[in-house]
């Protein structure tokens, strides 16, 4: 066997091997694109995540919204110490358009009356629980219990 100058110096087949993978770059973009692409694909999900509470709950308030401008044609809005037959019917209503609209169940979704503290108002309050795939891998809770509500004048009539 016969050795070369480089050979007897320390550089041996082996480590001119190593050295010549180490100078290739066929592969390095694949591995990098490996590397980053469970950041992308959680970043682009949390997107989504975010995305629809922010839808959820826009569509809240609009329902809210209207449920509190019929809630104040009632004679009773308060529901104090029960609520009359138009008034659960607005918040029943208010429940059903929410649960329509955002595709969560009706059971999931209160809708309250709160007497407000400003004579001739009243506010219509509602708490939806939902729930988010990503918030466990945050170590967070998967249901968020979000809230819209809306101050109205009262009729008086």
């Amino acid at each position: 066997m016969s050795y070369s100058r480089n050979d007897r110096a320390g550089v041996g087949p082996a480590r001119r091997k190593a050295a010549g993978f180490a100078a290739c770059e066929d592969g390095s973009a694949i591995v990098e694109f490996a590397i980053i692409l469970p950041v992308l694909v959680v970043l682009a999900a949390g997107c989504f995540e975010f995305g629809r509470a922010l839808f959820i709950r826009a569509a809240m308030e609009n329902a809210v919204r209207g449920g509190a401008r019929l809630l104040a044609q009632v004679s009773d809005p308060t529901c104090s110490p029960v609520c009359s037959r138009p008034a659960a019917a607005a918040l029943a209503m208010t429940r059903r358009d929410i649960a329509a609209n955002t595709g969560l169940a009706e059971v999931a979704v209160l809708v309250s009356a709160i007497p407000d503290p400003v004579p001739g108002t009243i506010v219509l309050k509602a708490e939806a629980r939902v729930g988010f795939s990503l918030l466990p891998l945050l170590g967070l809770d998967s249901v968020l219990t979000l809230t819209a509500a809306h101050r109205e004048r009262t009729v008086e009539g």
